[in-house]
């Protein structure tokens, strides 16, 4: 948690080298968390309403270079409206400024997820390719005590 601190604290004093969309004029403090997943936190940043801030407290990827391939990915994925845009990534990709992204007034059904989840399976070019049905598996195996029967068809 300590190294996480030092990552945001480098984060904020790097402020001028973020792409926003509006021009930042002063430097931003960090606001409240308000969200927490297995490998980072999400912060709001205080008068900057449009951003989020999110730090890795732990390490998640089982690959060489998953951090890397995320944030490749999600430029990627951000260039064609897949993902929130990037502001800021720092050099080891332990803390990112991106855009907040659009709160949906009702939870997508599963049609819009399994759309989305495409369409950012099928960004190119990209050296690596996300396995749907891996990561399903890994993240819903801790929800279930039983083993999941998942459809090894590929969801196009």
């Amino acid at each position: 948690m300590e190294e996480s601190i030092e990552h945001i604290k480098s984060t904020l004093k790097a402020w001028q080298n973020w792409e926003p969309a509006e021009p930042l004029t002063a430097k931003p403090s960090l606001g409240r968390r308000f969200a927490q997943g297995s490998g980072h936190t999400l912060y709001e940043i205080n008068d900057c309403s449009d951003l989020v801030l999110r730090v890795r407290h732990k390490e998640t990827s089982m690959l060489p270079g998953g951090f890397d391939r995320e944030i490749k990915i999600w430029s990627k994925a951000a260039a064609q409206n897949a993902a929130p845009k990037l502001v800021y990534v720092d050099k080891k990709n332990h803390t990112v400024v991106c855009q907040r992204a659009h709160v949906l007034k009702k939870p997508p059904d599963v049609r819009q997820l399994i759309g989305l989840m495409s369409r950012i399976h099928s960004i190119t070019p990209c050296r690596w390719s996300l396995d749907l049905n891996y990561a399903m598996r890994r993240y819903l195996y801790p929800v279930s005590y039983t083993h999941l029967t998942l459809p090894t068809k590929r969801i196009v």
